[in-house]
């Protein structure tokens, strides 16, 4: 079980993600709404924490994360597309 924190955004007043790691080292979200609850993997490598997750309108989502390889990494989706996308590596400071 992971020691850092869990990412919550709050995409609209009645949506949320939840980015968190499994037991398993992998992103998961835990999206809801009040139509559905569904819990998904983030197709991404190992993550090594802590996230933090934004939204830049009601249809976004952000979650960064830390790699297991150091690198800062931005997870990302929108009702088209959806992506992993490595920001930094040599300078990555997180705690």
């Amino acid at each position: 079980v992971a020691s850092w924190t869990n990412a919550t955004v709050a995409k609209a007043p009645s949506h949320r993600d939840t980015f968190y790691p499994g037991t398993n080292g992998r992103l998961y979200d835990a999206w809801w709404n009040p139509n559905s609850y569904v819990i998904t993997h983030v197709p991404c490598s190992s993550t090594a924490g802590p996230e933090a997750a934004v939204s830049g309108s009601p249809s976004e989502s952000d979650a960064f994360y830390r790699g297991t390889n150091g690198c800062l990494y931005d997870a990302w989706w929108n009702p088209s597309t959806n992506g992993i996308t490595q920001i930094a590596c040599a300078v990555a400071v997180l705690p």
